[in-house]
């Protein structure tokens, strides 16, 4: 919905967002949410090329879960490819995924990503939850 990108971009004075989403009607809706900025972008992933090195922040917030096995080794590749040197590659996604935790983790640092922090936190009404930070060398 935009939640998320609205409190980023309250914060973000200088420089660019973009949205990025599996899902054309959540990012319609992140749209709406964000309709007053005008430093904002919003892609839909169908099979985007984003430009190499081009950001220093990926965050992906609960949405990797979402995406397939097969999927997700096409698209972190692509997210990693996109952060610049010293970027960071952000994730939080419901603890109770193991599986597909270990996978993410995995793809991520054979694309290059050193792990940095992550923990184990409890959001209300969504139980408890994954954040991952790695940093781009």
């Amino acid at each position: 919905m935009g939640t998320v990108a609205y409190y980023a971009a309250k914060k973000l004075s200088h420089g660019h967002l973009t949205c990025l989403d599996i899902s054309e009607r959540w990012l319609n809706a992140c749209c709406k949410t964000l309709r007053g900025y005008r430093n904002i972008s919003f892609l839909l992933w169908e099979s985007p090329q984003l430009a190499k090195e081009s950001f220093d922040v990926v965050y992906c917030h609960f949405v990797l879960h979402d995406i397939s096995e097969s999927e997700l080794e096409r698209v972190i590749p692509e997210l990693a490819r996109s952060l610049r040197p010293g970027g960071a590659f952000v994730f939080r996604e419901p603890f109770n995924e193991t599986k597909k935790m270990s996978l993410i983790k995995r793809l991520v640092e054979q694309n290059g990503l050193i792990p940095k922090d992550s923990r184990i936190t409890d959001i209300p009404m969504m139980g408890n939850v994954l954040e991952c930070i790695y940093i781009k060398q």
